[in-house]
């Protein structure tokens, strides 16, 4: 089970007893998730986590707007999921977003 202390949630109701989503973060300048909008080496989410919030639903701030993942998947090393930042019949174009194991190497 994953503790949503550590995250940004939106809850069902006023009382705010249930998660309804959790945000997660992503920049330009790398290619992680975050768990904070601060986007620091330290809140980098793990191939488990990510892959599990991934499973019940999750909202990806992505610079200054708000997408809902296209598809994720597990790569044994680490997760990845990808968003759609540009949707036309001519071009289309997609980010993909990695857990903290990753490595371009």
């Amino acid at each position: 089970m994953v503790d949503y202390r550590g995250y940004d949630v939106i809850y069902a109701d006023s009382e705010e007893k249930y998660v309804k989503s959790v945000i997660l973060y992503g920049k330009t300048s790398d290619n992680f998730v975050h768990t904070t909008s601060k986007m620091t080496e330290n809140d980098k989410v793990d191939k488990d986590t990510l892959l599990e919030l991934l499973k019940k639903g999750v909202i990806i701030k992505y610079n200054d707007d708000f997408y809902t993942p296209i598809f994720f998947s597990d790569e044994s090393t680490h997760a990845s999921l990808t968003i759609a930042t540009a949707i036309s019949a001519s071009a289309s174009s997609a980010v993909v977003l990695n857990s903290k194991e990753y490595s371009a190497d």
